[in-house]
């Protein structure tokens, strides 16, 4: 009796183990159109345009994927696609801005994003990135 309540908790174990969507502290992926995804992604291309020596902004073109992973706070790996604008720095609102429509202006790059977040002490910080440009 005793080896068959072994058994049974063990199995009980073993199920509550592979039903649970992640694991604890493990990357969870997510909607792009998520709140968390959009904020994440807003805060990532206001501190890239910063850091970017271009004269122009650029925006979120299309956001390809994106994960989380509960640490600390929040962290994200987003891969998107950026685009440069017709806006110059310092614009306030890339995203009201269009992309640049002529050939020897025009830039689409595919962007990983690593953002740290810790929404409830207002933090958010681009920890690295890295771009591929595509045209």
């Amino acid at each position: 009796m005793a080896r068959m309540c072994v058994v049974l908790a063990v199995l009980v174990c073993l199920s509550a183990i592979t039903q649970a969507s992640q694991l604890l502290g493990g990357w969870e992926p997510l909607d792009v159109d998520s709140a968390g995804v959009k904020q994440a992604m807003e805060s990532a291309l206001s501190q890239y345009n910063k850091q970017s020596n271009d004269m122009f902004q650029y925006r979120a073109v299309k956001v390809n994927k994106a994960k989380k992973q509960v640490v600390s706070g929040i962290k994200y790996i987003l891969d998107v696609d950026v685009g440069r604008t017709n806006c110059r720095k310092p614009a306030t609102n890339a995203n009201a801005c269009q992309l640049h429509t002529d050939p020897t202006l025009a830039k689409i790059s595919t962007c990983t994003f690593e953002v740290f977040v810790k929404p409830w002490m207002g933090i958010s910080k681009l920890i690295n990135h890295s771009c591929a440009s595509s045209t």
